[in-house]
């Protein structure tokens, strides 16, 4: 169509001209592919360009900004020629790199050239630098630090995601004499008029010292004590008590001694709160079972709980009237189960076990009725029930949970709980279930728990395996038991927040409200307030992340004491709870300042890396720049519109230039 309008307005127009030759033929031509051209432009064509980009290698530079980078014998020669060096040796590398310049602490940043933070992650750091490679024409991570790593994951000798690690060790590895406290141990919570142990480890290194002197200072204690160091190591126990209740601060120091380079490691602090009473918490038990062990060593690591063992058999009515949490494992609840129940009003753990199921509860109580019915038993494993706020499970430890041996539980295909909330849900297999592994239940003063199944000791083994420590099951067991502990009609306001904090961390703070019938407030309007010395240094509304549970993250306090005030407003009626919070200067950087060059070596080695230090930066860098870093070449197509390209347009322009110069020449314009 486009050629056949062309052709025809071009045979109107010089249909009776009278050109010359080669002009009767040339001018036409010119006119008849000028429309050609803009009739094609008309279309809107689509075209496709093929283009070869090079991708030069790249290369980046995690830079350790911690202080103890430049708390050495050397640091002012580092100060001086460190940052200099470094910006020349970036300038080298681009010439056949494409350097990207990076810098960690606790987090990863950009380069700031000052070493100012407290402490360094740098497992946690290469994690995160290393997706920034992925899919790319990577020549690896140089990894500029001391190997001081004192925050987040353990380091790694293997790093997956890294191919080629690169690494310039910096700082002083030789070990100076030195003499830091190690470790302070108490318990949270002590009683008062009674006595309880600080106990504090002494360690010396490089050195020859034989005594030291340790002295521990609180608002009505001051001791000092010499004692004998054998092997480099001490320990030393202090007793300490309060006549009141509070929270009691506890300053320990070790005396410096001559030719120590670090004294910032010879004092520590801890704190200890007072209580006036003991939990009373009873643990029922059909027959001997290592679930209980699991259940039951949580509760020891707090003072404040007394947890006395009764086996069913021995046990009888009165022994438990008076105690303030029952745990019955594997007991089907019987009359006199439930008599001490409902005189008491006392909360209630039940454990269930395929020997003694739920289902095969014969107990009629009010606040057991409308129960599901478990139909068969199965191994499962857990996952969270996210609308759940009456406390907090860690979802990482959740995540790897899935991995661990699974419960022996039993399933129901009802498609709800019952009278129960879900805390964790069970997975069969792939299939999601609406079964409860770990429940609760509120009824008017009490507060009833059930857990689902055995095979809990080897999720506390197998926590310990992935975290080097108990605590994140023994966690989960300990707010389990904080919850059913909670006086269900007075404590409407419940706040959480870590127990020891650190200068500068991040400090979560939880908040759950709740109305009469302690059901979680929704859409409340919740404040949080920290005051230093009366003046506010941190006034924000809380965050609902979840129906009735809200979270702040306080960052930035410097070490002192400082107070809280939570408020909750729903309606016209206001909830208020304050307390006090300590932040400690435990300044991590500053412990230890010797730099891990051997560890740093075997990473390097490890990741198919060059390994060099501060001493050998020069030789480190010539090598780096001999290895071999092709440039990959990506063949990219593109497409565009012919609208958008400029020559069209000069082609139009040239063919009505050169009718309009032609008609011109014969006079004909």
């Amino acid at each position: 169509m486009i050629i056949g309008v062309a052709a025809l307005v071009t045979f109107f127009a010089y249909r009776k001209s009278a050109f010359d030759k080669p002009y009767k033929y040339v001018l036409p031509g010119l006119r008849f592919l000028t429309l050609v051209f803009i009739g094609i432009l008309l279309l809107n064509p689509i075209i496709k360009e093929t283009a070869i980009e090079e991708e030069r290698p790249l290369l980046i530079w995690l830079q350790d900004e911690s202080e103890s980078v430049m708390q050495h014998v050397d640091s002012a020669e580092y100060q001086a020629n460190y940052s200099t060096w470094k910006k020349q040796a970036i300038e080298q590398l681009e010439e056949k790199y494409d350097i990207v310049s990076l810098a960690f602490g606790e987090t990863v940043h950009s380069p700031t050239e000052k070493y100012a933070d407290q402490s360094s992650a740098i497992q946690d750091a290469l994690s995160q630098v290393a997706q920034q490679t992925l899919g790319r024409n990577s020549a690896g991570i140089i990894l500029a630090t001391d190997g001081i790593l004192n925050s987040g994951t353990r380091l790694s000798t293997r790093q997956s995601a890294i191919q080629g690690l690169h690494v310039l060790a910096l700082g002083d590895s030789t070990q100076y004499f030195d003499v830091a406290i190690s470790q302070v141990l108490n318990n949270r919570i002590a009683y008062t008029g009674n006595t309880t142990p600080i106990r504090v480890a002494v360690e010396a290194k490089g050195g020859t010292a034989r005594n030291v002197s340790v002295s521990l200072k609180g608002t009505n204690e001051n001791f000092t004590q010499v004692v004998s160091l054998n092997g480099g190591k001490a320990q030393i126990t202090f007793e300490v008590g309060s006549d009141s209740a509070g929270t009691q601060r506890y300053e320990v120091e070790v005396g410096a001694l001559g030719g120590e380079r670090n004294v910032s490691n010879n004092r520590a602090s801890t704190f200890i709160e007072f209580v006036e009473k003991k939990r009373t918490i009873h643990m029922v038990y059909q027959a001997p079972h290592p679930d209980i062990s699991a259940f039951r060593l949580p509760l020891l690591d707090d003072e404040a709980n007394d947890v006395r063992l009764f086996a069913l058999s021995d046990w009888s009515i009165e022994d438990s009237k008076e105690a303030d949490l029952l745990v019955f494992h594997s007991v089907n609840p019987t009359n006199d189960v439930e008599e001490v129940m409902q005189e008491a009003s006392q909360s209630v753990l039940f454990i269930t076990t395929p020997e003694e199921p739920y289902s095969n509860w014969d107990l009629a109580a009010r606040y057991l009725r409308q129960a599901p019915s478990p139909d068969r038993t199965a191994d499962v494993t857990p996952r969270i029930n996210p609308s759940l706020s009456a406390f907090q499970v860690d979802e990482d430890w959740i995540e790897r949970a899935v991995d661990f041996p699974p419960i022996n539980g039993e399933v129901h295909s009802e498609q709800n709980s019952g009278i129960w909330e879900a805390v964790m849900l069970a997975n069969v297999g792939s299939v999601k279930t609406n079964t409860p592994i770990v429940s609760v239940y509120t009824n008017d003063n009490q507060r009833v728990a059930w857990v689902n199944g055995e095979g809990w000791w080897r999720w506390r083994s197998y926590s310990y395996s992935q975290y080097s420590s108990h605590q994140m099951f023994d966690g989960f067991v300990q707010s389990l038991y904080r919850w059913l502990l909670t006086n269900s009609v007075g404590d409407r306001l419940e706040v959480d927040f870590p127990e020891r904090v650190n200068q500068n961390e991040s400090i979560l703070f939880t908040v759950r409200p709740k109305d009469a019938a302690m059901n979680p407030l929704e859409d409340a309007r919740v404040n949080l307030q920290i005051t230093k010395e009366g003046q506010v240094v941190f006034d924000q509304r809380l965050t609902e992340n979840r129906p009735g549970r809200y979270i702040s993250n306080v960052q930035g306090l410097n070490a002192g004491d400082y107070r809280y005030k939570v408020s909750s407003q729903y309606g016209d009626e206001v909830l208020s709870e304050t307390g006090e919070l300590f932040v400690e200067n435990l300044q991590l950087e500053r412990i230890d300042t010797r730099a891990r060059f051997g560890q740093l070596q075997g990473l390097a080695n490890a990741n198919g890396g060059l390994f060099g230090t501060y001493s050998t930066r020069d030789e480190w860098l010539n090598e780096l720049m001999n290895q071999e870093a092709p440039t990959v070449l990506h063949e990219v197509v593109s497409t565009d519109s012919l609208l958008k390209k400029w020559w069209p347009y000069l082609l139009i322009a040239l063919l009505l230039t050169a009718e309009w110069a032609l008609r011109k020449r014969e006079g004909q314009v």
